[in-house]
């Protein structure tokens, strides 16, 4: 409770994406899929309390109307539907998660295959699927340029922009002429060079150079916050509803004096992006198989230190069920193999190769889930024991 009131009712300042002529701060899938997985635990909870499931419903969906109309008032926050529904449904989903614990907390040799081979897949999918989504996608439409804009929301650069191209091609401040062509050179991964004359540092991020199109929704944003310079794509994740994770070169602007002329230059590079001012360069810049977690949640403050930290953790809980559901058999054994192979075949799904705490991380995640299933045979002589144990 204390969580979901935290997280609900603070009050935010979050920087926007152009997705629309108002600047929307609504994430879509990416928002309800935070909404379940935040009132999933009330659900357990509320179940292992001796709550039913309608029981655990009403409750939380009074609590999750009680939040939407309390966030009418609160900076940054607003009210929707969705909210509700996800909210609600997180909470049911928690409900029919603890009743049905028996069957996979305690399968039988047959179950718990299934239960691994299933799992295996979802493995897989999850890395495959985050590749997929992390690759850019641009519409076919008309293209603007922005040098500098002002936009809501947004920090405001004080710098100026003076050239822009895309390999040979310019990119003038306003409309693109040749908007097909601009769509062709970045898919096919052509150089974006942008000369300015540097501004003040920034408080927050300050688009510096952004290309959009006639539905004002963001393809690019080369921006400036703090000391970093920020690189954002359009890709699959965001076309989706899902959150997009900026690209961060940590530091590079620090040292930078207003005034003094600048050449920044992004491009791609295999599977990552490089990014550089002047003579330095920083790539590849991009995500790994650890990287699932900020399509749904990636915070724009997020301190460096703790973006591994979170790799590692998501990789972790994604191989768990699958050590709790470990078992000496042929199927299983060819189950754990499929999960890791999946792992190791990082660069066939787009993304950079996996670093090896990312692979520990995983491996860790399945001793972990064996240990547990260990743990959770010995709480008991019958599983309606431990069972009642887990309740109590």
């Amino acid at each position: 409770m204390t969580a979901i009131l935290v997280l609900t009712l603070w009050p935010l300042d979050i920087q926007p994406t152009l997705s629309d002529a108002r600047l929307s701060l609504r994430f879509g899938l990416a928002d309800c899929l935070r909404n379940v997985i935040l009132f999933l635990p009330l659900g357990i909870a509320l179940s292992l309390r001796g709550a039913g499931v309608a029981g655990v419903v009403l409750r939380a969906a009074v609590l999750s109307a009680s939040i939407e109309l309390l966030q009418i008032g609160i900076p940054g926050r607003y009210s929707d539907v969705s909210d509700f529904v996800s909210n609600t449904g997180g909470a049911l989903l928690g409900a029919i998660l603890h009743h049905s614990a028996e069957r996979w907390l305690w399968p039988g040799p047959r179950g718990a295959a299934l239960l691994a081979l299933l799992w295996s897949a979802v493995i897989a999918a999850t890395l495959f699927g985050t590749g997929l989504l992390v690759r850019p996608v641009l519409p076919e439409t008309e293209y603007w340029a922005g040098w500098t804009l002002d936009l809501a929301h947004f920090d405001r650069y004080t710098g100026h922009v003076t050239s822009a191209a895309l390999d040979a091609e310019p990119l003038p401040n306003g409309r693109l002429e040749r908007s097909a062509e601009v769509r062709r050179l970045w898919l096919d991964g052509a150089p974006l060079h942008v000369e300015l004359v540097a501004g003040a540092p920034t408080g927050s991020l300050a688009p510096v150079f952004t290309i959009h199109d006639a539905a004002h929704r963001e393809i690019l944003l080369l921006g400036a916050e703090r000391g970093d310079l920020v690189l954002r794509v359009r890709t699959w994740a965001q076309a989706v509803s899902l959150d997009r994770p900026a690209l961060r070169w940590r530091g590079v602007l620090a040292g930078v004096r207003e005034g003094e002329p600048l050449a920044i230059g992004a491009r791609r590079q295999g599977n990552g992006w490089c990014l550089s001012l002047g003579a330095q360069s920083a790539c590849p810049l991009g995500f790994t198989a650890g990287s699932g977690w900020r399509l749904i949640w990636f915070p724009h403050r997020l301190p460096a230190e703790a973006a591994p930290w979170l790799n590692a953790l998501w990789l972790g809980a994604l191989f768990l069920p699958l050590g709790l559901w470990l078992r000496l058999r042929p199927s299983v054994a060819l189950a754990a193999t499929l999960a890791i192979g999946a792992l190791l075949e990082a660069p066939e799904a787009g993304l950079l190769p996996t670093p090896w705490a990312e692979i520990a991380a995983a491996c860790a995640g399945l001793v972990f889930g064996v240990a547990l299933q260990a743990l959770l045979a010995a709480r008991g002589p019958t599983r309606r024991l431990a069972l009642g144990a887990l309740r109590s």
